[in-house]
């Protein structure tokens, strides 16, 4: 039989069928490598591990406060594949959640910086107002709103205090005084003589709608916010 040399002899079908299986499990394991080896450096090496943490923005809420719940979403595994701390996994949007369950800001994002940064961009709200409830300190803004928590020792002493006599403990991020009360408060504050010195404000348990003036010389004056300020002086 004469063979064209053009067109070379075709494999018997059984050796075909072997050699497309070799070919296709050569091309499984290939492609199951490459995807072993792309999980590992995704998820498990060192390439993608969160080393430094850049927080802007950040002006009355101390970085230690943030670094430190950046450090507890890095603790938490995430898809069952691994902590946190690689950068793939870590979940800026929860880690965003959980900060402003504890501080009210204005607003916060949070950029991942391949292939290993992170970077927090916080607006804060501006405290206007201490208010002193069930022996905690929180800062409110002009709202009226509760930003957070705050330490006795870091209060700015140039903010005016609101004593609480109810002593109920408000959710970060509820409105606590009305903004009308806030801005009384301030008109009050400015029409006072400057000789009178003042302790903090009392806000009565009534939903707080009387306020109790005391003064460092034993006296004591009640206002109503709903009513005329010069009227009341």
């Amino acid at each position: 039989e004469k063979i064209n040399p053009y067109f070379p002899k075709r494999l018997p079908k059984s050796l075909r069928l072997i050699q497309k299986k070799r070919h296709l499990r050569s091309i499984i394991c290939f492609s199951l490598f490459n995807l072993i080896l792309i999980v590992y450096i995704l998820f498990f090496s060192n390439y993608f591990l969160i080393k430094e943490l850049k927080i802007k923005g950040q002006k009355d809420i101390p970085e230690i406060f943030i670094s430190e719940m950046i450090g507890k979403q890095e603790g938490k595994w995430r898809f069952w594949l691994g902590k946190q701390t690689n950068l793939f996994l870590f979940d800026k949007n929860e880690t965003a959640k959980e900060i402003s369950q504890i501080v009210a800001l204005e607003k916060i994002t949070i950029k991942k910086n391949w292939p290993d940064e992170l970077i927090i961009n916080i607006e804060e709200k501006m405290p206007v107002l201490v208010l002193i409830t069930n022996n905690k300190y929180y800062y409110l803004d002009k709202l009226g709103v509760a930003i957070r928590e705050v330490n006795f020792f870091s209060i700015d002493p140039y903010l005016p205090v609101v004593y609480n006599q109810k002593n109920e403990m408000p959710s970060i991020g509820q409105s606590v005084f009305e903004e009308k009360k806030i801005n009384f408060i301030f008109e009050l504050l400015k029409k006072l003589p400057n000789n009178i010195k003042i302790l903090p404000f009392e806000a009565s348990n009534n939903k707080m709608e009387i306020l109790t003036l005391k003064s460092l010389d034993g006296w004591r004056a009640i206002f109503d916010p709903a009513q005329d300020l010069d009227a009341q002086l």
